[in-house]
């Protein structure tokens, strides 16, 4: 198990490390109440979350204008 802060190492240093080891597990990145985790399996990135809407992939494809603002509306759930 690896603790400690960004400020110590930079990301992509430590996804480096990870991917050397072969690493299996989680990395949880946290800053007050923003969540992110890396999930790995075997040093590869399998999947990846985070508790912030703009990181999630229909915002992401709407902010790089991958889609329009209309198929984004598509893919939202009605409730």
């Amino acid at each position: 198990m690896l603790i400690g802060n960004l400020k110590d190492r930079q990301l992509p240093q430590l996804l480096y490390q990870l991917h050397s080891n072969n690493a299996v597990g989680t990395l949880m990145i946290t800053l007050n109440e923003i969540r992110k985790a890396i999930l790995f399996d075997n040093g590869q990135i399998i999947s990846a979350y985070s508790n912030v809407r703009e990181d999630s992939l229909g915002e992401v494809l709407l902010r790089s204008g991958t889609i329009t603002v209309e198929e984004y509306l598509d893919t939202q759930v009605q409730v």
